[in-house]
């Protein structure tokens, strides 16, 4: 592993981590078609950087909630215990994550949540109207992205956006409640590593691939902040369709 690889990864898991297409989808892809292995290691290393950006990111908002909305935790935790059965249900199943034909599925799938955003008309609720069941139904969206292809951030905005939660709110609720998705993911990964004792990994490429993840992280909650906004989310749709008909007819 080198310093480029570690910075094309870097971009890969940063860029596609936040934007609505999947960066575990694309990981796979990339991993397959170049025959590159992910470390486990630098996995968590990337996935840490993107922890931090997002914490970067909403700081203002975590703060309030910690001292002002904690009923919003609330709401996270329950959108979140779907999750955790599910997580350990599946940790058995662990080939099905680098299977091309379920990233295809993924993508499509996600690609049409996209679309169908096109068509919501005046969502107006807010972080502080965000019933317990919507909280809910946005968890149980998470859960398919659990598989490569499957965009989290893609999914649970758009089930936000169907559940009349305006565009900002949505985003927002999205990636706070990527917070401990992504932290438990990394302390899972972590138990691994100490398992397997996969630890030895040269610390320029750990500090090089945490800055860049962070960078890239950063960068596109930024461009997705500004496309949510503008009411454009289904753009990503199109990207999606085409490289989910790319992989089926020219790849698999």
């Amino acid at each position: 592993m080198n310093f480029l690889q570690v910075l094309l990864l870097s971009f890969i898991q940063g860029f596609t981590e936040f934007l609505p297409i999947s960066s575990s989808g694309h990981l796979s892809l990339f991993e397959i078609l170049w025959q590159i292995k992910n470390p486990l290691f630098l996995t968590v290393i990337l996935h840490f950087g993107s922890l931090l950006a997002i914490a970067v990111f909403f700081f203002n908002d975590i703060k309030k909630i910690l001292f002002k909305n904690r009923e919003l935790i609330i709401k996270i935790l329950i959108a979140t215990f779907p999750l955790i059965p599910t997580v350990f249900a599946l940790q058995k199943l662990e080939n099905y994550f680098s299977n091309l034909k379920i990233v295809t599925v993924g993508f499509f799938i996600t690609g049409l949540f996209l679309l169908m955003t096109k068509f919501i008309k005046n969502p107006r609720k807010n972080l502080f109207s965000l019933t317990y069941l919507d909280a809910f139904f946005i968890g149980l969206a998470q859960l398919l992205a659990i598989l490569p292809g499957f965009s989290r951030s893609g999914l649970t905005i758009s089930t936000g956006l169907f559940l009349k939660n305006n565009p900002q709110d949505s985003f927002k609720f999205s990636f706070l409640l990527s917070l401990p998705a992504i932290l438990g993911s990394s302390i899972l990964e972590m138990r691994k590593i100490f398992l397997l004792k996969e630890i030895s990994f040269p610390f320029p490429l750990i500090l090089f691939g945490l800055c860049f993840s962070f960078l890239f992280s950063y960068f596109s909650l930024l461009i997705l902040k500004k496309i949510l906004i503008q009411n454009k989310l289904f753009y990503f749709s199109f990207y999606l369709f085409s490289l989910s008909l790319i992989i089926l007819f020219v790849i698999l």
